[in-house]
């Protein structure tokens, strides 16, 4: 029977001519040397169906001889035999969670057809992926190589490997679980998401597994001093029970607690029911959202639902961080690329409440935060579109009414109240809280506000410039001047970057003596290069007078920590409120999330396509 990876090769060349060794390689990820010998073993199995032939300097050819049988021995490949890298290192690292032993690089080479070279290279990258879950492989001479870690950490190795191949469903007892979780569940009216249910099933799947091979956990005593008296140890005992009653496999004190931990730390919360909230979560949510604030010049302390949102959600965190439990999240990717002015914010977050809880947070967590940053940024960029307009007319009040119809039903997104008059009513009107006067006659008095003048019929090209006013386009171009974008730089390392942005910056606006000690200490704190060639590297806190943004398109894509960046945008927010700090915010992550866009710029560096961009964008 032919293996998976000779299946490739023979649909790699059906069809093809000749193909050397290497390229054969490259596409099924195996040496020449390898290739040579499945050719050997392909030509041996496929006797009078099919042969590989040879020729010099040419490479291989597939030749069919009976195209009927050739068709039924591709289908009877073995379907569970790794055939690319990927697959490969996730094979051996079920080989190691499953076999409790030593494993031989060539015991491996052997069951996958592989050369010993091939399995080393693999096992690098399995090294990699064990130390996320804090595990590693310890080599003992003659006797090869066994999988070492705590068993919480073995079973959320597992746990992942099942949840992202979606293989638990397989599992003859994931049904009967599902089902009991359910009961139980319902039966507390214990609130929980149906990922994080999904979640807890594949870890019940994993725990009965491992009970099943002898593996069970432990935790300290005062572990067990701290559960014992909470709903969700109850009602991991509940669960324990009906799982004995029905799959006769009982699990121990241990396993319950550990059981109450993945439930405390699952927990959905809400303002409705009755939550105590500690109090010190609750400062400590108002003390980093004031650092928010400072940092970023968007006042996060005056939304109280963010307040609220962040300081339910510390609950479950503060388990999660306390037991050292993973919460994958599925919108990691999403989030980063969708809302990654939001990522960065919920990164500083993030980093104010690892030094309060005295534990790092995953990306996973980060991604959370991130959602109830957006919602709130969300919010205010609906607020920053309302404007209170006055509108002048000189006509009669029947085409004054037509006019500010024609306002209201174009631009009634951004208005918030549109105060009609004629140049004499102007005279008596309070300028307090209006932005703008739209007027169709000339207008000789001075006024404290902006006037602009339009007609009386609002062409498509009049309704553009008028969207242009209002949503304020002008006020975020002033924010990019044209002496801080370059092109085409021949930069080779980040801090080269860095350093020329300042240097460049510094010829139009007043920095600090240590503005750059600033970014690198940001950087330090966390990256700001994202997936999407692009970086944003920006003092840790506000520094100078001015908010401005300098970039630059690089020649060639470089290395910012462990991405490839291309194009940066350097930012340094004002030390004072800016009014349009939202509207800056809004339209550069429109940029930073439309890869479209960023293309366009790649291929087109110019600072008017920025601009240009930047015009067209609407909140």
């Amino acid at each position: 029977m032919l293996t998976q990876r000779e299946k490739n090769i023979l649909h790699f060349l059906d069809g093809k001519g000749y193909c050397r060794a290497k390229q054969i390689g490259s596409v099924v990820g195996v040496s020449e040397k390898t290739i040579r010998n499945d050719i050997l073993s392909i030509n041996y199995k496929l006797d009078n169906i099919a042969f590989i032939t040879s020729k010099p300097n040419s490479g291989y050819c597939l030749e069919i001889k009976d195209e009927k049988n050739f068709e039924k021995a591709l289908n009877e490949c073995e379907p569970d035999l790794p055939s690319t890298p990927e697959q490969r290192i996730d094979y051996i690292i079920k080989l190691f969670l499953t076999e409790n032993r030593y494993i031989k690089t060539e015991e491996i080479a052997n069951m996958l057809y592989q050369s010993t070279s091939t399995i080393s290279t693999d096992l690098k990258e399995v090294r990699k992926t064990l130390q996320n879950y804090h595990l590693s492989l310890k080599t003992k001479p003659k006797y090869g190589m066994i999988l070492k870690g705590e068993e919480k950490h073995l079973r959320e190795l597992e746990s992942d490997i099942l949840h992202k191949k979606n293989e638990s469903s397989d599992d003859q007892n994931h049904d009967i679980i599902a089902q009991i979780l359910r009961e139980v569940t319902e039966s507390y009216n214990f609130q929980i998401s149906e990922f994080a249910f999904n979640n807890l099933v594949i870890h019940l799947v994993v725990t009965i597994d491992r009970i099943k091979q002898g593996k069970t956990i432990t935790f300290p005593s005062n572990y067990y001093n701290d559960l014992q008296n909470k709903l969700e140890y109850t009602i991991a005992k509940d669960i324990a029970s009906r799982i004995n009653k029905k799959l006769k496999i009982e699990l121990p004190d241990s396993e319950c607690a550990y059981i109450s931990m993945h439930l405390l730390g699952k927990k959905l919360q809400n303002d409705q029911e009755n939550t105590i909230i500690p109090q010190e979560y609750n400062m400590l949510v108002q003390k980093l959202l004031t650092e928010l604030s400072q940092e970023y010049q968007i006042n996060f302390t005056k939304d109280l639902n963010l307040q609220l949102a962040l300081t339910l959600h510390l609950i479950p965190l503060s388990y999660r961080l306390k037991y050292d439990l993973r919460m994958e999240n599925p919108l990691l990717e999403s989030i980063k690329n969708n809302y990654p002015h939001a990522y960065i914010i919920a990164k500083s977050l993030a980093n104010g409440l690892s030094k309060a809880f005295d534990k790092e947070l995953s990306p996973d967590e980060i991604g959370y935060l991130a959602l109830h940053i957006n919602l709130s940024m969300e919010k205010e960029f609906i607020n920053i579109r309302k404007k209170n307009i006055i509108l002048v007319c000189a006509t009669g009040k029947g085409t004054a009414k037509l006019l500010e119809y024609q306002y209201r039903q174009k631009f009634g997104n951004w208005i918030n109240q549109l105060i009609c008059c004629d140049v004499t009513g102007l005279k008596h009107q309070d300028f307090t809280d209006i932005d703008f006067i739209f007027t169709t006659v000339p207008i000789y008095d001075s006024v404290p506000v902006p006037v602009i003048e339009t007609g009386f019929i609002l062409d498509q090209n009049e309704t553009i410039r008028i969207e242009q006013n209002i949503d304020d386009m002008s006020s975020v171009s002033t924010y990019f001047p044209k002496d801080l974008f370059f092109s085409n730089l021949d930069l080779h390392t980040q801090k080269e970057v860095i350093t020329f942005l300042i240097q460049k910056a510094s010829t139009l606006y007043t920095l600090p003596n240590d503005f750059e000690e600033m970014i690198w200490k940001r950087e330090k704190i966390f990256s700001t290069a994202f997936d999407n060639y692009v970086a944003l590297p920006h003092p840790y806190k506000p520094c100078t007078k001015e908010t401005f943004a300098s970039v630059a398109v690089l020649q060639k894509p470089i290395l910012w920590n462990d991405k490839s960046v291309k194009i940066v945008f350097l930012i340094s927010l004002s030390k004072d409120n800016d009014a349009n700090i939202q509207t800056f915010y809004g339209k550069l992550s429109k940029v930073l999330v439309n890869s479209s866009l960023l293309e366009q710029l790649i291929k087109n560096p110019t600072y008017d396509f920025l601009i240009q961009t930047l015009n067209q964008i609407k909140l």
